[in-house]
């Protein structure tokens, strides 16, 4: 609950000024954002391009807002009723990952957003590489999508193709974290509640390996 006053206090802080003074300005981007076509990043724009459909852009709105706030209820239950405490870093991973995955848009840059809280939130190393290498190669057939026609040296389908296979291996890393927290009993390596009421999980992480 501090976590959350925190932010929006924050948020509000920031652009409550900006809103008074620039309203034109600041909503600029949002009105730029419903009127945008879903991009190939998104998986909007990979069903587009593997099954050549004409996505209503109005539609892909709704069904991209709804499910964000699904991701969100989804997350909020998950980590309420868990019988292990979350870490706001494993929160912040898997509410950033969900409206990643919903959204129209998921730039290559996104995924800086999820390295430092996957580092924090996710125990196993292998886990961990497995995700950023998958997330690392999809930049390669992006790059091709960008490219002249005559240059172009892989197959279009290629892209849309990478695009599912980063969507599964990042739901594969948020079904971990998850599964993590509802196994069975903490064990010998773990901390107990004592140690997790301090700093839940910190030492679950690879960045405090022992």
């Amino acid at each position: 609950l501090r976590t959350t006053v925190a932010v929006l206090a924050t948020w509000l802080t920031v652009n409550l000024p900006v809103m008074i003074g620039a309203s034109d300005g600041w909503s600029l981007y949002w009105r730029f954002w419903t009127a945008r076509a879903p991009e190939p990043d998104s998986i909007y724009g990979a069903i587009a391009l593997l099954t050549k459909m004409n996505l209503n852009i109005a539609v892909v709105n709704v069904i991209s807002l709804v499910l964000g706030v699904a991701m969100i209820v989804a997350t909020s239950v998950v980590v309420l009723r868990s019988p292990r405490r979350f870490n706001v870093y494993a929160i912040a991973f898997l509410l950033i990952s969900g409206i990643l995955m919903v959204a129209k848009v998921w730039s290559p840059q996104s995924a800086l957003w999820l390295v430092p809280l996957a580092v924090l939130a996710v125990r196993s190393s292998r886990v961990l590489m497995a995700w950023m290498l998958v997330e690392a190669l999809t930049w390669v057939p992006r790059a091709g999508v960008y490219l002249a026609p005559e240059h172009h040296w892989l197959p279009p389908q290629i892209y849309p193709l990478a695009v599912v296979v980063r969507l599964i291996a990042l739901v594969g890393v948020c079904l971990y974290i998850v599964w993590e927290h509802w196994d069975d009993e903490p064990g010998d390596d773990e901390p107990g509640p004592a140690v997790a009421a301090v700093a839940p999980h910190f030492d679950r992480s690879p960045a405090a390996a022992r």
